[in-house]
């Protein structure tokens, strides 16, 4: 772990993917299917600070301000507890909502319990020569980190199409994203993974069955 006061170091380029075009969506996403086998990204507190610096929940300034020590405190064990325990309820969702089924009766209460922990007020600041809004915390405390990921989901449910939100047709992958595209018929999490490792397996079963290539016309592929 970091010294006290020290911020986490950055995520590496193949911790977490922010795919989900959604935050709580993205949050989901940091629970992997890797080899045929489940993993969760946020093994500890200083991957779930690192996700959250990752994805703009946090700025450097709010880990500088962490208490000393407060890492391997039962507060931080809580924080981390508290957002896998969110996290499995917006996967619920994710997925009840992905197949067009009812959510459960637990998912509004957990995301109003995030939300209760993030009470803030805005403030208008002057930024060189024009303005910003900032949002300050009531309760500075590190259990307000869930309440932008719940706040994401409160407008999903509000005012996002449920028709755009997918799970990957990977059947080995298990994670969403909220379809943004042009033509909105986007299959893959990812086309660096799940979509190339499609076109790949495409490719050998034609290979294998001798069919042409797609163009019609040899020595060429389409895009």
């Amino acid at each position: 772990m970091p010294a006290p006061g020290q911020t986490p170091p950055p995520a590496p380029a193949d911790e977490f993917s922010l795919v989900g075009n959604v935050l709580c969506i993205d949050f989901v996403n940091t629970e992997v299917v890797a080899h045929g086998t489940p993993v969760d990204r946020l093994g500890d507190v200083d991957a779930l600070l690192r996700w959250a610096r990752m994805a703009d929940v946090v700025d450097e300034a709010a880990l500088r301000r962490l208490p000393a020590g407060w890492r391997s405190s039962r507060e931080a064990g809580r924080l981390l507890q508290d957002a896998k325990a969110l996290r499995a309820v917006l996967r619920g969702a994710l997925d009840a909502l992905a197949a067009g089924r009812p959510l459960t009766a637990e998912v509004v209460p957990a995301i109003n319990d995030a939300l209760a922990a993030g009470a803030s007020t805005l403030r208008l600041e002057r930024r060189g020569a024009g303005y910003v809004t900032v949002r300050d915390a009531l309760d500075p405390s590190p259990a307000a980190l869930l309440a932008p990921i719940a706040e994401s989901a409160a407008w999903l449910l509000e005012h996002g199409d449920r028709a755009l939100i997918r799970r990957c047709e990977n059947p080995r992958c298990i994670r969403f994203f909220y379809d943004t595209t042009k033509n909105r018929r986007r299959r893959w999490c990812s086309m660096d993974a799940c979509g190339s490792r499609a076109k790949a397996a495409a490719y050998y079963q034609r290979v294998k069955a001798g069919q042409p290539r797609p163009s019609g016309r040899p020595g060429t592929s389409t895009p």
